[in-house]
């Protein structure tokens, strides 16, 4: 009889060589996955700074703020390749709150402004104005286009300023703010911001109309829907303080100043056309405010929530148009470097 050998059956041999060779797969597959990135948060190709998708970055606060003052309400980071654009819109509700009661209105001026963190010169902004009322609050909206020029971080601000309150006799004021900046970083999305195309102020009389805004753009062949908001600031002639606006002298000048004001009607609308005709209409603003010689200036726009809106539209042109009205008596200042529309396209 011959003696037991020590060597396991050929049955386990051939078990043990597949155990061996499906850990060695399995640490093949896990040392591609790790140098591909996909365990790890950051990809490895990090050659753009924009977003790889549709981005939209927000930043609300709610403060009150001490007249005569300054503050930045809110404040958005984030990354962009040189070339690429963004939606920015700050909106903020603010009311006044003043021991002197109605006595007096605080000048207000709202503004945003964006730049790349590592070119701060090359900021863009916009800002309006407006004289706020005691106890009454006014949502007041700034919007601008961002062409981005150096590619990296980009940092947007929101401000709120009341520069010249003059407390006097132990009064005080200070006002409540509830502020949204909101980024929308779309790379898909089709953007423009229509300005008038010359920027200089332009006084509208009594019984008068005037076009600030008429454009026409092409709508790229998509299957996004178009939004559209409006801005407009004006200023009545009751007092020849504030209405220089890139001139050297007032605008309101003493012979036509009128302390009653001036009843304006401000009337956006976006045309959608096809070979040339109009096809759809989009009212986008149509509103009329008397502005007395307490409020001054009025900065006068469609809120985030109220804009206007094009489901498929039915032509291959947009054309975007803002008239202001003035019923008088005063004349009406038109800041036309502040007024604007924005065009904004979305899946």
């Amino acid at each position: 009889m011959s003696a037991p050998t020590d060597q396991p059956p050929r049955r386990s041999r051939r078990g043990a060589l597949w155990a061996a060779s499906a850990v060695l797969i399995v640490a093949v597959v896990l040392a591609v996955l790790y140098a591909t990135g996909v365990f790890t948060d950051q990809p490895t190709d990090d050659k753009t700074h924009g977003p790889s998708g549709p981005a939209v970055h927000t930043d609300e606060n709610s403060q009150s703020m001490e007249l005569p003052g300054e503050e930045r309400v809110a404040s958005v980071e984030f990354g962009a390749d040189s070339g690429s654009t963004a939606v920015v819109t700050f909106d903020t509700d603010a009311t006044l709150d003043s021991s002197l009661g109605d006595q007096r209105a605080a000048y207000t001026v709202t503004g945003v402004s964006c730049a790349s963190v590592d070119d701060e010169d090359g900021s863009t902004s916009q800002t309006g104005t407006e004289n706020l009322e005691n106890e009454q609050s006014r949502e007041l909206t700034v919007r601008l286009v961002y062409q981005v020029q150096t590619s990296g971080t980009q940092r947007c601000n929101a401000t709120v300023r009341v520069p010249n309150w003059d407390a006097g006799g132990g009064a005080d004021a200070s006002m409540d703010l509830d502020s949204t900046l909101s980024v929308d970083q779309d790379p898909s999305a089709v953007q423009a911001a229509v300005q008038p195309e010359a920027q200089e102020p332009i006084i509208v009389g009594r019984d008068d109309k005037d076009i600030v805004i008429d454009q026409t753009l092409d709508i790229p062949a998509s299957d996004s829907d178009l939004q559209v908001s409006a801005t407009s600031h004006v200023t009545t002639c009751t007092i020849e303080n504030g209405s220089k606006d890139q001139t050297d002298q007032n605008l309101c000048t003493p012979d036509i100043l009128d302390e009653r004001g001036s009843t304006v009607t401000v009337h956006s609308y976006a045309d959608v056309l096809s070979d040339g005709k109009m096809c759809e209409r989009v009212e986008i603003q149509d509103e009329k405010v008397h502005i007395d010689n307490t409020v001054h200036h009025k900065l006068l726009g469609t809120a985030p929530d109220s804009v206007g809106e094009l489901k498929n539209p039915c032509g291959d042109q947009i054309r975007l148009v803002q008239t202001v009205e003035n019923s008088g008596p005063a004349p009406v200042v038109v800041h036309r470097k502040s007024s604007n529309m924005v065009l904004t396209a979305t899946s």
